[in-house]
């Protein structure tokens, strides 16, 4: 490889790329290459570089994998074809751009066979002594290719030929969090603690995510890394000298000039979330934010709030809590019954509240996720610029965490808005069979015709196993045209995976940022919150609609969002 420290450049692109691709509705990839190579990888970062550095409008986010760029946008700031055109222009520039010099990074490794799972088995696999093996792995120099999957986990090119093995036939449960593995002609690091199926041979005690830094992620693509061998004495050193978390800021006060929230009963799961953070997939961080956007922003309204005030999403069951001081707040989303001192109380309605009241959402008669918004906003710190809670990552909202029996959510100064509520013409229904309306691709021609037929023909049933990060579904089998195994690529909200089981996967907002398997559409944006609300063993079906007709959607859904809250008068709930 060249000098570390000089600056890459790309080379010119061959062949038919670049290509694009839709990803829904909010997002779209740029295939630059078939294969994984650090010269396609180069030129992905130089696009990547180009449309940061031109501040390409419209561009929300990116995420670079081995051969392809995901470009999220604005459908409302520019168009698909606009930006396809731009980018375009841009992959003609990059083979010629400059990318900024490569950070060098030193990692210690232990290779003690307690670290090293696979030691043994690798260096007999490749018919090496140990020493040879170790001495081998630690004598290259590794480029980071991008960060995915998981929170700052790298993947790396530059692993030595006799070094090449397939993945693990069966992959583990566990990983431990600091574990350095090979497979696939690649090296990563485990950040945290995850399943995986790379043969490892050691450990770093640094720690690649620490969700209480100012920068959680340690590696960046296009860094070198190198690995010094250290005995388990010196790995026990470092690790000791290590960051450590901060201590969490006591919850039984709130700062001056603010009140609280007290929880006396948590719910199923309630965290904080405001709309999410961005500028963070690039790094293997997801959003995260409330699954029903659109219930969360008229929660915010209906309390004078702006929309991406932090308020509670709450699951199945919501949470019971006390407030300090007066306040008015609502209660949006799934039909939750809400009572204010046991006395019922309607939703989708301002909320007058006085100092000692009791507010609590009982268990879901339809629908999944409630929210609950309180005027002022939950004012717990941001981190990397949003509230949201991450729960993976344990980062955001309350110290990363599901809300407990006995915290106390600080909430800003607000004045007292008026009364409003949303017309019942205006609120979602929580159909047993929910229609969701989707775009075909990324990766449609990898299934067979049968395949997707059998998809859109549905119904599929939503599975107790789904969560935050994804909804699990069971119904028709899809059937892959070439298997179901792709490069791994980004992952837009709403992306539908499907393994080689031929079930879907429907990827939501605590997302992985990459996967490996094929992609047959992707929800619109504007339909992930009625998927969202769909309780296990109720069905969904998918409808295929054009891109031009998502986006017109999206517009109208935008524009329509609070045109149904009005004034609390003759024709409203009455009093609460």
């Amino acid at each position: 490889m060249s000098d570390p420290g000089a600056r890459a450049r790309a080379t010119p692109v061959p062949g038919p790329w670049p290509r694009f691709l839709p990803a829904g509705d909010l997002a779209l990839s740029v295939e630059l290459g078939d294969a994984i190579s650090v010269e396609t990888n180069t030129r992905v970062r130089a696009l990547e570089y180009l449309i940061q550095e031109k501040a390409l409008p419209g561009v929300v986010e990116t995420v670079p994998t081995f051969r392809a760029l995901l470009v999220y946008y604005d459908p409302e700031v520019t168009g698909y074809d606009a930006l396809c055109a731009a980018l375009a222009e841009l992959a003609l520039q990059a083979p010629h751009a400059a990318l900024p010099p490569a950070r060098r990074v030193e990692l210690a490794c232990c290779y003690d066979p307690e670290f090293g799972l696979d030691l043994e088995a690798a260096a007999a696999r490749t018919g090496l002594g140990v020493d040879e093996l170790v001495a081998l792995h630690a004598s290259a120099e590794y480029l980071v290719y991008f960060i995915g999957f998981t929170p700052g986990l790298p993947y790396m090119a530059g692993l030595p030929e006799r070094l090449r093995l397939p993945r693990l036939d069966t992959p583990r449960t566990r990983v431990p969090a600091g574990s350095v593995g090979i497979g696939g002609g690649q090296c990563c690091i485990y950040p945290v603690e995850s399943p995986g199926g790379y043969w490892i041979l050691g450990r770093t005690p640094a720690r690649l995510y620490d969700p209480e830094a100012d920068e959680p992620i340690l590696l960046r693509p296009g860094d070198r890394v190198t690995f010094r061998p250290v005995d388990r004495a010196e790995y026990e050193r470092l690790a000791a000298a290590g960051p450590r978390p901060r201590a969490a800021a006591a919850a039984s006060a709130p700062p001056p000039g603010r009140w609280w929230l007290e929880v006396l009963e948590p719910g199923a799961l309630t965290t904080v979330q405001d709309l999410g953070r961005t500028g963070q997939l690039r790094y293997g961080i997801p959003p995260s934010g409330p699954v029903d956007r659109e219930a969360f922003v008229l929660a915010n309204r209906l309390v004078g709030n702006p929309d991406d005030a932090a308020g509670l999403e709450c699951t199945v069951v919501g949470p019971r809590v006390r407030v300090a001081a007066p306040c008015a707040v609502a209660v949006t989303g799934a039909a939750m019954p809400v009572t204010v001192n046991d006395r019922e109380a309607p939703a989708w309605t301002t909320l007058y509240l006085e100092a000692g009241d009791v507010l609590r959402l009982g268990p879901a008669r339809a629908g999944l996720r409630a929210y609950l918004a309180v005027a002022g906003g939950i004012d717990v710190p941001p981190v990397l610029g949003s509230r949201a809670t991450y729960l993976r990552g344990r980062l955001g909202g309350l110290e990363g965490r599901a809300l407990r029996r006995g915290d106390r959510l600080p909430v800003a100064p607000a004045p007292r808005p008026p009364r409003r509520w949303v017309r019942p013409e205006a609120r979602p229904g929580f159909p047993d069979e929910a229609e969701v309306r989707v775009v075909l691709g990324p990766q449609a021609d990898a299934f067979t015709a049968a395949g997707l037929e059998a998809f859109l023909g549905g119904p599929y049933e939503m599975l107790p196993q789904s969560d935050r990060m994804g909804a699990r579904l069971r119904g028709p089998r899809i059937a892959h045209a070439r298997g179901h195994d792709i490069i791994s690529d980004g992952i837009a909200l709403g992306s539908i995976q499907v393994p080689g089981d031929g079930q879907p996967i429907v990827l939501l907002v605590d997302r992985q940022s990459t996967g490996g398997y094929a992609k047959v559409a992707t929800v619109c944006s504007f339909d992930i919150g009625r998927l969202g609300q769909v309780k296990p063993g109720q069905r969904v079906r998918f409808r295929a609609i054009t891109l031009e007709a998502a986006h017109r959607e999206l517009r109208a859904r935008r524009a329509a969002l609070g045109a149904g809250l009005e004034a609390v008068g003759a024709a409203g709930p009455g009093e609460a």
